[in-house]
């Protein structure tokens, strides 16, 4: 009855926000880092489908919670998660980003993991796409599917831009996100208004969500 009333998409997300918030709460400071950073970016996820009007809000916001599933993998298994503070001090000495230092510290980033996960919990194709491309660099391309992509890694560069999850030294190219905040569908003419509305509604849903999940 539940999953009539509300749809699975929905049942999902409830799910996966109730796992994560006991997840924060069983583990250190490491961890609350990438939830922070999770839910950072849904709450954006969440604000930019509404200003932009999209239709697809409860997918991009479970997205959101989904897109760094690899590094909740990486920190659940006890020899990778071992090393996930070299991960961070290689960020504070080299300012780097996550993917690049788990990369150098690892042998691999998350994006792929989360991806192979998420495909194997038989979520959306275009979930698991977003999941694994939402990092690399931007390339303009025409499609719902490259849209969703896009939406995410503005979502998530936004969050760490007000500081969600964002470690000391954590480098990427936040400043030049009005590119992509223009192919997901801003207008260029009131673009640094309306980001800045969404900066501080982004803010407000973020303290919400923490205080529902935290």
């Amino acid at each position: 009855m539940a999953i009539l009333l509300v749809g699975m998409g929905q049942i999902k997300t409830i799910l996966l926000a109730s796992a994560l918030r006991r997840w924060n709460h069983n583990f250190g400071p490491v961890e609350r880092l990438v939830w922070e950073k999770s839910i950072g970016a849904a709450s954006a996820t969440h604000i930019l489908c509404l200003q932009l009007k999209k239709d697809y809000l409860d997918e991009l916001y479970l997205t959101g919670l989904l897109h760094n599933l690899g590094q909740i993998v990486l920190l659940s298994n006890k020899e990778l998660g071992g090393e996930y503070p070299g991960v961070l001090a290689r960020i504070r000495e080299c300012n780097e980003d996550y993917v690049t230092a788990e990369r150098e510290v690892i042998g691999f980033s998350h994006p792929l993991i989360g991806a192979l996960v998420a495909w194997k919990w038989g979520f959306a194709p275009s979930t698991c796409r977003a999941i694994l491309h939402y990092n690399e660099p931007f390339a303009e391309t025409p499609g719902e599917h490259d849209e969703k992509v896009g939406m995410l890694k503005l979502a998530a560069g936004m969050g760490l831009a007000l500081g969600f999850g964002r470690p000391e030294g954590y480098s990427e190219e936040i400043e030049r996100l009005d590119k992509l905040a223009v192919f997901v569908g801003f207008n260029e003419a009131t673009l640094q208004a309306d980001l800045q509305i969404a900066m501080s509604e982004i803010r407000i849903r973020f303290a919400s969500e923490v205080g529902a999940y935290g």
